[in-house]
């Protein structure tokens, strides 16, 4: 009881006086308003979230860059975020019974050629289980890599993106081994339209194949191979994801 006393204590004298936070603390406090992890603060920020934990341990401070880049995607002012002065977010108050605006700098649009970092899927990973544990990893040990902004699917959050290479030759030759391909993670039940690549996160392995048919009555999908033709019918209910496969270099990304 006393440990929780203790706690709640700290945390309010941090919420009554934001100058005595940490520019870490203050990152924890915007992932706390907005139900995110610090990690993901940073992340659909557009930038690497490995800094994190560089800036929780005091190796690295929390850089101009990276708060003006929280400012531009959360609202959440960075000179708060750097110093604690001032208000928290970017909005009006009332002074005296006048509307002030709070902040009056340009900030910076994003553009489309900005760069995203994009968890990359490794060969170890491919196979379904490993590839749940490599997701579980601590953002530091995973692979990222980083790509413009405009190369992301339209609507869709860097986070439900992923790069992979190809390692066999079913889909040959409108796919061959060693080109790299952007995918990103459909909603629960959905699946793009029929004839678009998908990758399917089933049983053992990282499936990539052809879209082919969707059995709403059987709950089943229907998947084809390019080069041989060979079909697979499989189950909904064992599928634990579907990736859409939107994009592909003869090259790496």
């Amino acid at each position: 009881m006393l440990y929780h006393t203790l706690n709640y204590s700290v945390s309010k004298r941090r919420f009554l006086f934001p100058n005595r936070m940490t520019p870490y603390q203050r990152l924890e406090k915007i992932a706390e308003l907005e139900e995110r992890t610090v990690n993901q603060i940073v992340e659909l920020s557009g930038r690497h979230p490995s800094i994190v934990s560089a800036i929780r341990t005091g190796k690295k401070s929390l850089s101009q860059d990276l708060a003006d880049a929280i400012e531009l995607k959360w609202k959440y002012r960075s000179e708060w975020i750097l110093s604690g002065q001032g208000d928290m977010k970017e909005t009006e108050y009332q002074s005296n019974g006048v509307v002030k605006p709070v902040n009056l700098r340009p900030i910076r649009i994003a553009q489309s050629f900005d760069l995203v970092p994009i968890l990359k899927t490794p060969l170890y990973a491919r196979a379904g289980f490993g590839y749940t544990a490599y997701l579980n990893r601590p953002p530091e040990e995973q692979e990222w890599e980083s790509i413009p902004f405009d190369r992301l699917y339209p609507g869709i959050p860097p986070e439900d993106h992923t790069i992979v290479t190809i390692n066999g030759d079913s889909m040959e030759p409108r796919l061959e081994a060693g080109w790299e391909m952007l995918a990103y993670k459909t909603a629960n039940n959905e699946f793009p339209r029929i004839g678009k690549i998908v990758m399917l996160d089933y049983k053992d392995e990282l499936i990539i194949k052809t879209l082919v048919e969707i059995n709403i009555q059987k709950r089943t999908i229907t998947v084809q191979s390019y080069n041989n033709k060979e079909t697979r019918e499989i189950p909904m209910d064992e599928i634990r994801r579907v990736f859409h496969v939107y994009d592909h270099w003869k090259a790496f990304l």
